[in-house]
């Protein structure tokens, strides 16, 4: 037989919505491919397809399909179960895939749980307000009861503000590694988003694009070191 072909994947799950799962997904999938670390795809467990419908308009404006995205086809994604999952997961290391990314919607229903038993790290994304960072603490308890490796990472931070460091501060009480870089909320992000790009690609010279390097960089020595 053989050798079983390594594919890492990464779960992105937050209870609360609008905390940037989907932004930071995609910006951290083209930094990982930009940094030399294989074929990634993105698979989009989300009703809400954003991170297909960013894809689409990246393959429409600059004629570029990677990251691969992947959309959960069902037509009710709350009754996604495991094997559906591992399905997708198996498809992927088959096709040549180093990393899965999977992005998911702001519950901590069926599609989390799925994420989280499949996942070989997952990220947990928080804003560094009080009522952000005390919505996290079911999603860490999932993830502690699945077992599963995981950190969180300050996103949508103050530009200079130290709320940042707070913030830091305090998800450290959860027990789980907190990602020492601060990602700011950052217009390039955003707009990049709309037309199909990160922040570094629309912004080549902005604060976004160290931002996510750096988080990526130290999210992948996390997860090389849970290996």
């Amino acid at each position: 037989m053989g050798e079983i072909r390594r594919m890492d994947v990464i779960g992105v799950v937050a209870q609360k919505g609008g905390v940037g799962k989907t932004h930071l997904t995609i910006n951290w999938a083209v930094e990982a491919e930009r940094q030399g670390m294989g074929t990634v795809a993105v698979l989009d467990l989300d009703p809400q397809a954003t991170a297909v419908s960013w894809a689409q308009r990246r393959l429409r404006l600059l004629n570029d399909n990677r990251p691969f995205l992947l959309k959960a086809d069902l037509d009710d994604v709350g009754s996604i179960n495991l094997e559906q999952v591992v399905e997708v997961c198996k498809a992927c290391r088959d096709e040549g895939i180093d990393i899965l990314f999977i992005d998911t919607p702001p519950s901590v229903r069926q599609p989390v749980i799925v994420t989280m038993e499949v996942s070989d790290y997952v990220v947990i994304p928080s804003g560094p307000s009080l009522a952000e960072m005390e919505a996290i603490g079911t999603t860490v308890a999932i993830v502690r009861n699945a077992g599963v490796p995981g950190c969180v990472v300050v996103n949508r931070g103050r530009p200079r503000s130290p709320i940042n460091e707070d913030a830091s501060t305090a998800l450290a009480g959860y027990d789980l590694p907190v990602c020492p870089v601060v990602i700011t909320q950052r217009a390039a992000i955003q707009d990049g988003f709309r037309d199909g790009q990160t922040g570094r690609e629309y912004a080549p010279r902005g604060k976004a694009g160290p931002e996510i390097t750096s988080s990526w960089h130290w999210i992948a020595k996390q997860i090389r070191g849970a290996q």
